[in-house]
C-alpha cells in the first residue's frame, strides 16, 4: 500500500493525482480491517486465510495482465505512457484497492502463530515469526521499486502472483485448523500427531535392535544421533521437522521402552 502512488504513477496518473487517490487504498485498507475482525470471528482460520491468498493471486494476476495488455505497449524507452486507454490508470486503482481490501480482511496470520506453537516456546517462537515477517515485508520494499524498474509492471506482478500461489498452495496443505480449540487442546492434538510420525519413522528407518549401549539413556543418545545423520536426505522429507520436535527425546524412551530394547 506504501507504493499505491508509485503503482499508479506508472500506470499514467500524474503523480499529484497519483498520491491523491491514495487516499482510496487507505480508506479501503480501514474498511477491510473491520471486515477481518468480523471474519476472524465468524469463520474458520484456513478459510479465511485461504481466501486471502486466493484474493491476492487473483489481484495480483489481474494488475499483471491490465499493465502487460493495457500500459507497457504504450510506453517508451523512458517509461512515458502515450496512447493508453484513459480508463486504464483507474482500473489498476480499482485492482490495487481490491488487494488491500483483501489483504486486510483476512489478515489472520498474526492470530495463528498466536496459537499453534506450544506453551513452553510460544513466545520465543512467535518472536521468531513476527521477525520473519517484517523481514518479508523490508525485502518486498526493497526490492520492489527496483523490480518495477527492470521488469516492468506485468513482470513484477506476474513474479509476486506465483510467489503467492506457493503461499496459497501452503495453506490447503499444512497450515491447521486452529479456532474450534483451546489453546491445550491444540498443543495435545499437535502433539499426538507429532508423536506418531515421530514413531512411524523410528520404526521405519532404524533398526533398533543394532543400538549397542548398555543402558536407556545410552541408547537414547545412539538413537537421536543416528537420526541425526538422515537429515536432508530424500529418504526422510520430515526428518528435519521430526528432530526439532519438542518432545523428540521422550518419544524415543517410550519406543524404545515398548520395544524392550
Amino acid at each position: 500500500m506504501s507504493y499505491t502512488p508509485k503503482v499508479l504513477s506508472a500506470a499514467g496518473l500524474p503523480m499529484s493525482d497519483a498520491i491523491s487517490l491514495n487516499v482510496v487504498s487507505g480508506f479501503v485498507s480501514f474498511v477491510g480491517s473491520a471486515v477481518g475482525l468480523w471474519l476472524v470471528t465468524k469463520f474458520a482460520r484456513r478459510h479465511v486465510g485461504i481466501y486471502q491468498e486466493a484474493s491476492i493471486v487473483v489481484s495480483l494476476g489481474l494488475l499483471a495482465a491490465v499493465f502487460y495488455f493495457l500500459i507497457q505497449p504504450y510506453q517508451d524507452a523512458d517509461g512515458n505512457i502515450k496512447g493508453a486507454p484513459a480508463f486504464a490508470p483507474y482500473l489498476v486503482l480499482l485492482i490495487v484497492s481490491l488487494f488491500v481490501f483483501a489483504k486486510q480482511s483476512g489478515t489472520v496470520t498474526w492470530v495463528l502463530i498466536a496459537e499453534i506453537y506450544p506453551a513452553k516456546v510460544r513466545g520465543t517462537a512467535m518472536g521468531l515469526a513476527v521477525g520473519t515477517l517484517w523481514i518479508g515485508n523490508a525485502i518486498v520494499a526493497a526490492v520492489f521499486p527496483v523490480m518495477m524498474e527492470k521488469l516492468g509492471g506485468a513482470g513484477t506482478y506476474l513474479i509476486f502472483c506465483l510467489l503467492n500461489v506457493l503461499s496459497l498452495i501452503f495453506y490447503m496443505k499444512f497450515v491447521p485448523e486452529t479456532k474450534y480449540h483451546s489453546l491445550e487442546e491444540l498443543e495435545e492434538r499437535f502433539e499426538k500427531n507429532n508423536t506418531r510420525e515421530v514413531k512411524k519413522f523410528l520404526h521405519s528407518t532404524i533398526d533398533l535392535t543394532t543400538l549397542s549401549g548398555t543402558d536407556t539413556e545410552e541408547k537414547v543418545a545412539q538413537l537421536v544421533a543416528s537420526v541425526n545423520d538422515f537429515e536432508g536426505t530424500e529418504d526422510v522429507p520430515s526428518v528435519a521437522a521430526i528432530c526439532v520436535y519438542p518432545n523428540f527425546v521422550k518419544t524415543v524412551r517410550e519406543v524404545l521402552t515398548a520395544e524392550g530394547v
